[in-house]
């Protein structure tokens, strides 16, 4: 909508509508609608489309405890159509901008580290581990830095972050489940060949 606006000329009201949408919560059928439009868009191969949509998406704050975790599965969706359609670069160009004037935001630290699972794990990992030292106390941080780290195969530090999240969330750590477990046993597999 946002983009079709701007084409016609109404600029103006692009914006308005654009501001509107960024600070009014996402409810969980406008998500699905999202989820349908961009999947459209990307199985016609509609990049200018998929990738006005994405920006929306992403446009979302990720950190307002409301949508938290509303809308989490909807973006990794929005960085891959981004990443598809090469503008994952310009996205992660922005945000490293934004980012040169406040260095401690944790918004623009946590928006990198999202990009970056996308493009540059290991530098997702860096900025994770600034998002944990801006907030050490949420562990839905934490538990993303051990995931990716498991991905990367650095099982024993991503044990350690599971032992602690164990202790002071347990159930939410458990409920990673079958991740959590091949975690502890890919650090004893390595263990046993250690020795």
């Amino acid at each position: 909508l946002v983009a079709d606006l701007r084409e016609i000329g109404l600029v103006q009201k692009a914006d308005e509508i654009s501001k509107q949408m960024t600070t009014a919560p996402i409810n969980q059928q406008d998500m699905m609608r999202f989820q349908q439009l961009l999947q459209q868009h990307i199985q016609q191969k509609d990049e200018k489309s998929a990738l006005a949509l994405a920006r929306q998406i992403l446009a979302q704050d990720p950190l307002a405890s409301s949508r938290q975790q509303q809308g989490s599965w909807l973006r990794p969706q929005a960085l891959s159509a981004m990443q598809q359609f090469k503008g994952l670069d310009a996205y992660i160009e922005e945000l490293e901008k934004q980012r040169a004037q406040t260095k401690d935001s944790l918004r623009l630290n946590y928006l990198l580290a999202e990009a970056y699972e996308h493009k540059d794990p290991a530098k997702a990992i860096g900025f994770y581990r600034k998002v944990i030292e801006l907030r050490p106390q949420d562990y839905d941080f934490q538990r993303k830095l051990a995931l990716l780290l498991q991905q990367k195969k650095q099982y024993a530090e991503a044990v350690k972050i599971y032992d602690v999240l164990l202790e002071k969330d347990p159930d939410a750590t458990l409920a990673q489940g079958h991740g959590l477990i091949q975690a502890y046993q890919n650090v004893n597999q390595t263990a046993r060949l250690v020795e």
